[in-house]
């Protein structure tokens, strides 16, 4: 997907979350739903406008990334090899998060869903989507596994990212699991856990193994 493209995509989504905002603005109640336990119930508010607001603004903050990070990018870490990836990883999270948006707002009117069973399920489908593309990421400073090892050594960067694909892949595998068996805060923090640490020690490791630390390579 060329810059072009994900601009008019990444647009048209953060328009809808809007207008979806506006066609609930009275279907909401003034103080309404916004965070739901492990077996679904309710247990936080926030004020209508926030709850409203919040997910379109955080959509557009991240839409502006599309044409903003691919220019400020320095000349060594550019984006331009990875700009297709970038642009999908991008679109995909925007799409997740409406959906988010969706169901967050029809649970909030007393709809019948499962909010403990889409919610993971929905990250799971991210996490799932943004693994296929952590292989195509070049080196930068915006997207992927930006460690100190990893930034440092082309080598570390290549196969620290094919091992975060399988990771964030299987990883989105298993929370849809854990959605559908029943959420488990315990287990959600676990599973983002891995696929956050996983990577980064690898990284880790695996620099250590091909450039050594310190003036001797030790």
């Amino acid at each position: 997907m060329n810059r072009r493209q994900a601009f008019i995509v990444g647009l048209c989504l953060v328009i809808i979350a809007a207008g979806v905002s506006a066609f609930f603005y009275s279907r909401v109640p003034p103080s309404m739903p916004s965070h739901w336990d492990a077996a679904g119930r309710v247990n936080g508010y926030m004020p209508r406008f926030w709850g409203l607001a919040m997910m379109p603004l955080i959509m557009a903050f991240m839409w502006s990334s599309l044409p903003i990070l691919p220019r400020i990018s320095p000349r060594q870490f550019s984006l331009g090899e990875s700009i297709g990836a970038f642009n999908l990883v991008v679109i995909g999270i925007l799409a997740v998060f409406l959906a988010l948006h969706v169901v967050i707002l029809q649970a909030a009117t007393g709809a019948a869903i499962r909010i403990q069973t889409v919610v993971p399920s929905l990250v799971g489908v991210l996490l799932i989507f943004i693994g296929n593309y952590m292989s195509k990421l070049r080196k930068n400073f915006f997207i992927g596994v930006r460690t100190p090892w990893t930034l440092a050594s082309d080598e570390v960067w290549s196969r620290t990212h094919r091992l975060a694909g399988w990771t964030l892949a299987l990883g989105g595998i298993a929370l849809i699991v854990e959605g559908i068996v029943g959420l488990n805060p315990l287990v959600f923090t676990a599973i983002i856990a891995l696929v956050v640490a996983v990577p980064v020690i690898y990284s880790y490791v695996l620099y250590k193994k091909i450039e050594g630390f310190g003036p001797n390579g030790s």
